[in-house]
């Protein structure tokens, strides 16, 4: 009789240990799946700020380098990569120690072969309306023509915002709400802000 006790009761105590287990089980699953989205969330708009940052610090650095040498240099996105980017000094011969002013990404003005003087490769997309650009000896913005030379507009506001691949016909970020996302270079500065479709509003 106290066996059959003894098994009835470790019979009930299992039974509750499982029915206890499964509802802790269902709680861990509805936190995993709610700091999961949050986590992925995050990351998404950790590594899109994170971006913006690094593209803010290369052309910070190409203007800079600009005025320190004397020299045009330019931001170039390649036609077959839309996430990456690449920075050319524009070098120069014995006659012409400042260069052509020409963006030259194969072989420049002197015959040799040409290497970018900084590139990478972004997690996102890099969006503009004009893939080339560059900044001139005095550290001045300028746009670049189809024959890679300065175009008329000395003082373009240009525009680079970054997209995410997975919603390509979205007009901004806001499923990932970074704080920023975008670039605005006018003649003399460069902003970072938040891209709304339409401008790059500065923060």
């Amino acid at each position: 009789m106290l066996l059959k006790l003894d098994i009835r009761r470790e019979t009930q105590v299992a039974i509750q240990a499982r029915q206890e287990l499964v509802v802790v089980m269902a709680i861990l699953g509805l936190l995993v799946a709610a700091f999961g989205f949050s986590f992925n969330t995050w990351r998404k708009r950790y590594y899109m700020e994170g971006d913006t940052k690094i593209l803010y610090a290369e052309l910070t650095k190409a203007r800079l380098e600009a005025m320190k040498r004397k020299k045009d240099f330019f931001f170039n996105q390649p036609s077959d990569n839309a996430y990456a980017y690449a920075i050319y000094e524009d070098l120069g011969t014995a006659s012409a120690p400042d260069g052509d002013g020409k963006l030259d990404t194969a072989v420049d003005v002197d015959g040799t072969t040409k290497l970018p003087y900084a590139q990478g490769q972004l997690k996102y997309i890099i969006s503009t309306a004009t893939r080339r650009f560059g900044f001139d000896a005095n550290g001045m913005a300028f746009g670049v023509n189809a024959l890679g030379f300065h175009s008329t507009d000395t003082a373009p506001v240009l525009y680079l915002w970054l997209q995410d691949p997975k919603y390509p016909a979205s007009t901004d970020n806001s499923n990932i709400d970074p704080d920023y996302d975008c670039l605005k270079l006018k003649s003399t500065r460069i902003h970072m802000g938040i891209w709304n479709g339409t401008t790059c509003a500065e923060k």
